[in-house]
């Protein structure tokens, strides 16, 4: 499927969501159905349209989560990508947009905990119990 990134965006939202839906549903056999792995594809594309409009887009995908159970595949896709690739160039821009945006805050507490992810979390003020979930319980 041939999408224009920024025209069909909410398109794209809508798909994600329902391939993660499905993700899930089939855990931990093989999806398949994978009819809506475009928007997989398209997500993942997010950083062609440069870093700060690919925050702003992460945090309306957060938003428009069906189920919060879902922000784990938000967390270990994307929001990873975002916290590791770039190091610290964009944490103020992370950290404005999870003040503004409670799910992209939670998906935030979810990616795994490195260096960066560390600085961003004390600076959001997550407490050991925020992350618990992340660490397997032993934060």
């Amino acid at each position: 499927m041939e999408l224009d990134p920024a025209a069909d965006w909410p398109e794209v939202i809508a798909g994600y969501w329902r391939h993660m839906t499905k993700v899930r549903a089939a855990w931990p056999g093989e999806l398949e159905d994978e009819s809506d792995f475009w928007a997989w594809e398209a997500v993942d594309a997010v950083w062609a349209r440069g870093v700060p409009q690919a925050i702003d887009e992460l945090v309306q995908l957060a938003d428009a989560v069906p189920d919060r159970d879902l922000l784990d595949y938000l967390a270990g896709g994307p929001l990873e990508d975002l916290v590791q690739l770039w190091d610290d160039e964009y944490n103020d821009d992370i950290v404005a947009a999870a003040e503004r945006s409670p799910n992209f805050r939670t998906a935030l507490s979810f990616v795994h905990p490195t260096p960066n992810a560390l600085v961003l979390w004390e600076r959001l003020g997550f407490s050991p119990s925020d992350l618990r979930r992340n660490a397997g319980g032993d934060l």
